[in-house]
């Protein structure tokens, strides 16, 4: 018997998989349909696709269509050539239908079967489909980075897949799987059960799993486990799925998750160190709490270069701005010009009514509000 557990990431899911499950989740459709095929067209130049195309059904027009996958732009069959290829209505209906091509044009056909199919079998994209879309959804579900496939070679082909995921509360660890054809839920137990293997190997070959696509560059993304907007670029290659602890950007995060590999150019310089932060982003943060963020700025005052320290304000503030502000206290401060210079941790000494307006600086603040300083 042989089990083998992989990887996939949330960003491989986002930027990857998912578009291709929607497109093979077309395909399928199309393929079910009385049409009982459908197309994938790539507008290509060297190895680049410039554009793509669906020749599928469409239930909602209760015919076939051709559309844009860039714009959402739809054509009848016979208007497909002219309105998106710039050939003759026939020629596009020969394209189509196998029996021209058309320069700069390359078309895979999807069926259940069929002789002249050139892309993947239905049971293969389906499964595809299921698997893929099935861990999106328990990495969503569950605002996780990363998700799993595990597999037994000895079950029926299809059937051999289990999308899981492993939670991890900063103490506790908990494996949760579906059922990759019907999405029941499943426990590790259910699947040693139906997969007649050790509790403690399934838990092994998940922790452990390398990513689906294997993944080439120099450098390294790293993820904070407080932000996962927010990311950098590290020198050398980490192992993905690990994490990392590093004093050096308490402003974002202390616990990093190793997210891809990339040749872009590091953004942290090498005084920057990482080491081990242990066995998940929830593990890490419960040793090292995730540093407070403030929601408030100090801004300086026009007209004097007082500092007051104000609420962010429903817009939210960029440091090195000049905004308006009119202070409730408009008689100490009759001008609405302030600069932001940066967040603050201390609390508010000010309060006031924000504009949407930015200005160059002061003076083109006063100019443009009529409040000057000293006006």
């Amino acid at each position: 018997m042989a089990i083998q557990s992989l990887r996939v990431t949330k960003k491989e899911l986002q930027t990857y998989y998912t578009p291709k499950v929607s497109d093979y989740e077309l395909m399928v459709n199309s393929i079910n349909s009385t049409m009982g095929y459908g197309q994938i067209i790539q507008r290509y130049l060297d190895n680049n696709i410039l554009n793509t195309y669906f020749h599928v059904y469409s239930l909602s027009n209760g015919a076939e269509i051709v559309y844009d996958k860039t714009s959402g732009q739809q054509s009848s069959v016979a208007n497909a050539g002219p309105t998106f290829w710039g050939v003759s209505s026939n020629i596009g209906i020969e394209f189509l239908n196998g029996t021209t091509d058309i320069e700069g044009l390359r078309k895979l056909k999807y069926c259940d079967g069929c002789i002249d199919g050139n892309g993947l079998d239905k049971p293969v994209v389906d499964n595809f489909s299921k698997r893929f879309r099935k861990v999106n959804e328990l990495v969503l579900d569950y605002n996780l980075l990363e998700g799993f496939l595990f597999y037994d070679d000895s079950l029926p082909k299809y059937s051999d897949v289990f999308p899981a995921i492993k939670r991890d509360d900063g103490i506790n660890v908990t494996y949760q799987f579906k059922d990759v054809n019907t999405g029941a839920d499943l426990t590790v137990e259910d699947v040693s059960l139906i997969t007649d293997t050790r509790v403690v190997e399934i838990e092994a070959s998940i922790t452990t799993a390398p990513v689906v696509k294997p993944q080439e560059g120099a450098n390294t993304v790293i993820t904070s486990c407080c932000d996962e907007s927010v990311s950098y670029v590290i020198s050398g290659q980490y192992t993905i799925g690990n994490i990392l602890y590093t004093d050096s950007v308490p402003d974002d995060s202390y616990c990093w998750y190793v997210e891809s590999l990339t040749d872009s150019t590091p953004t942290l310089p090498l005084s920057f160190a990482f080491s081990s932060g242990g066995r998940s982003c929830e593990a890490c943060i419960t040793l090292n709490p995730c540093p407070v963020v403030s929601n408030n700025y100090t801004i300086q005052y026009c007209c004097d270069y007082s500092r007051k320290i104000v609420e962010e304000g429903p817009k939210g503030l960029t440091p090195r701005t000049y905004i308006y502000f009119m202070a409730d206290n408009s008689r100490e401060y009759p001008s609405p010009c302030w600069y932001v210079v940066d967040r603050s941790p201390e609390v508010a000494t000010i309060t006031g009514t924000f504009g949407i307006e930015v200005y160059e600086g002061c003076m083109d603040c006063g100019g443009q509000t009529g409040y000057p300083c000293g006006g």
